[in-house]
């Protein structure tokens, strides 16, 4: 909790200007909401700002507890954005092939082999920040700090966690961590040429758990995932959480109502050891731990080289969702994944007879239809909103909601089923697509 016993330096400003700065403040982040207050003298008399944006390290990390420690400010927060640092889980070796091309070549292709003057020069600069961050993790003072930050937000209701922040708070603004501020995190940290692959999330991954099991009044009701990076290794995010982590996880997000999941692509050596009996990502454990969920979106990797007609081997339902149980589930979105008829089916069986709305999108089946799915679709009780869009077979494009007369589809799921509103919403559907409403 904050300390109470620390004492506002902020001081009231003129009642003709509150609205103005209140305005101003609700766009600023914790990068630099705190020197705004302190340039305006401002005494905050009602929310100022609900979103955080905090990068793991520790210039930002101790910011973030600024405004814990500061009753007027850490009551309204409702929002954080967790950001990943790629200086956390890179080694020196792969520090120099990172840093070199950004620092001397910005416009140029990752080289194999970097000059050695340029990596001496590389270091010189970043050295003493990648150490910091080091020994940041090193003495575990990242999860200490983000605790005890976490547990001072009363209204504290989503968190996301996402891989790269180039524009840390959307208005191209940057942490300022060194002078070359632009350099480090646009050329650096959001670099997608990187040919290794990197453990990237997992310290990230195991503070957000931790941190939110240890605060007693967790009250988190979202929580996105948003993870693009495309070279992520087995010891990385999806990597299995150990017992003691997965317990953490049942207390960290026992309330959770809503989760978003925006996954990345997956090398061979997970999907290998997916299949092992014992396996299970972190993924699986985060949602068996949700089991208040109500809202589950799901946005598998596509293979931006490769039509929809070859499924992407890491977007199996299986997979990643694998047994999960979900009794109270009222909406489910899925994009980008590859679905195994009876699995699927069954997963709507047992966890969807309370399902409202269901959206499927840019999604495959490995068998010779959806009729099974379909059929599945049209006897849930409770739904109320469907839309599928771009729904392939064993390479065929099975339904394309723009270019393809949807009519025959909502014809077909209105068999049978004359209670509203279920009647009312394919009737709705069907003239849409004739151009009647």
């Amino acid at each position: 909790m904050p300390n109470s016993s620390v004492s506002s330096p902020i001081c009231f400003l003129p009642t003709e200007i509150h609205d103005l700065v209140l305005e101003e403040l609700d766009h600023e982040s914790l990068l630099n909401v705190r020197l705004t207050c302190k340039a305006l003298n401002f005494h905050a008399t009602r929310p100022a700002f609900k979103r955080l944006h905090v990068w793991l390290e520790e210039n930002s990390l101790q910011k973030l507890l600024n405004i814990a420690n500061e009753p007027h400010l850490h009551k309204y927060v409702k929002f954080i954005e967790f950001g990943m640092d790629l200086f956390y889980d890179i080694g020196r070796a792969e520090f120099a092939r990172c840093t070199i091309l950004a620092y001397c070549h910005p416009h140029i292709f990752l080289q194999a082999t970097p000059e050695p003057a340029f990596v001496k020069a590389a270091w010189k600069i970043y050295g003493k920040y990648f150490m910091k961050q080091k020994n940041l993790k090193k003495t575990k003072r990242d999860l200490a700090m983000f605790a005890r930050a976490i547990a001072a937000f009363s209204a504290l209701e989503s968190v996301r966690l996402v891989d790269f922040q180039s524009n840390v708070d959307g208005r191209n603004k940057g942490p300022k961590l060194l002078e070359n501020e632009k350099l480090l995190r646009q050329g650096i940290l959001n670099a997608a040429f990187i040919e290794r692959p990197v453990a990237l999330g997992r310290r990230q991954l195991l503070i957000l758990i931790r941190a939110l099991a240890a605060n007693r009044d967790n009250k988190i009701q979202n929580l996105c995932l948003q993870l693009y990076t495309p070279h992520i290794t087995n010891e990385g995010f999806y990597s299995k959480l150990s017992a003691e982590d997965a317990d953490f996880a049942k207390l960290a997000f026992s309330n959770l109502k809503r989760l978003t999941l925006a996954l990345p692509p997956v090398g061979r050596t997970i999907r290998r050891s997916w299949r092992k009996p014992s396996a299970e990502s972190s993924v699986a454990t985060i949602l068996k731990a949700a089991t208040e969920l109500e809202d589950l979106q799901l946005e598998f990797p596509t293979q931006r080289r490769r039509r929809y007609t070859e499924a992407n081997p890491s977007s199996r339902w299986k997979d990643l969702i694998q047994t999960s149980c979900f009794g109270k589930l009222k909406s489910l979105s899925i994009k980008g994944a590859e679905l195994n008829e009876a699995e699927f089916v069954s997963f709507l069986m047992q966890s969807c007879q309370g399902l409202r709305g269901l959206h499927i999108s840019d999604t495959s089946v490995v068998e010779d239809s959806w009729d099974l799915i379909h059929e599945t679709i049209r006897a849930l009780p409770e739904l109320a909103d469907v839309s599928l869009r771009n729904l392939w077979c064993r390479g065929l494009l099975m339904l394309h909601q723009s270019t393809m007369n949807p009519e025959p589809l909502y014809d077909y799921l209105l068999k049978r089923r004359t209670d509203n509103p279920w009647q009312s919403m394919c009737q709705a559907r069907r003239l849409k697509s004739h151009g009647h409403i």
